[in-house]
């Protein structure tokens, strides 16, 4: 009873890193703002509503692993899941090209797309791997601990934002900063008790969601699809140790 209150109060603090940021683009900007906002933010919750389900699929099966295997598992969900997810990114363009085709009165306020794609990278990864081996090894209360730490981040990002910036865009970036945080602590925890690190990733990770974001701001579709294109073949070129393990324990699967 007391571990189902605290896995619940942890993941209404999660939801709140993205919703804080929803909350406040109404009350300072009004309707419209929300409106164009929450049109994108529909698009990413749809995308993390089907992933999270993968999230229940994976409970059972890791949470009758053993010590080492569930640290062998952690790393290979951790990896496969860093070197598959940012190839994603070369869906944005043809997304938003086909959403404007479709729905042309909304195609303007796609261009928040460009700064909440990265939150499905950061968030699937926060899903499937900080929240799900946490709650397998029956730590709600470290959870709690690295949802709230991301909130209270995120607080200072819009606040920062609203008061200095004043800028939807720069609260849609505070809510990213806060995602981004929530697997960052989340990953480091995991680090710590598994003994096993990927800074390598993690930076790389981080490094393609500015230049993807900065790609989808500036370059107009074409060019930006070319961009993503490449960020996913440099990222290929980096991740490739980690890409040759998670193929190599992918083919002892299907054998």
């Amino acid at each position: 009873m007391r571990i189902g209150i605290v896995l619940t109060i942890a993941n209404v603090m999660g939801m709140l890193i993205i919703g804080a940021a929803r909350l406040v683009i109404d009350l300072v900007w009004g309707l419209n703002a929300f409106g164009e906002i929450s049109f994108s933010l529909s698009i990413v919750n749809f995308a993390l509503a089907f992933i999270s389900q993968a999230a229940m699929v994976l409970f059972p099966a890791l949470r009758s692993a053993g010590g080492d295997q569930e640290r062998r598992y952690y790393c290979q969900l951790r990896d496969g899941l860093s070197v598959v997810m940012p190839m994603a990114l070369i869906v944005y363009a043809p997304l938003r090209w086909l959403i404007g085709l479709w729905l042309p009165q909304y195609y303007e306020s796609l261009f928040y797309l460009a700064f909440l794609f990265p939150v499905c990278l950061f968030e699937v990864q926060s899903n499937l791997t900080v929240a799900t081996f946490l709650k397998v090894r029956c730590e709600p209360k470290a959870l709690l601990g690295v949802n709230v730490a991301a909130l209270m981040l995120t607080g200072v990002a819009i606040a920062f934002a609203v008061l200095l910036v004043n800028s939807p865009i720069a609260v849609v970036l505070a809510a990213l900063l806060g995602v981004s945080m929530r697997y960052v602590i989340g990953t480091i925890y995991l680090g710590k008790v598994y003994d096993n690190w990927n800074v390598k990733i993690m930076i790389c990770l981080f490094a393609e969601s500015a230049v993807f974001m900065a790609c989808a701001y500036y370059l107009p579709l074409l060019q930006c699809f070319i961009a993503c294109v490449a960020i996913i073949a440099v990222h290929c070129v980096v991740a490739r140790p980690e890409a040759a393990r998670f193929a190599s324990e992918v083919g002892k699967l299907r054998n």
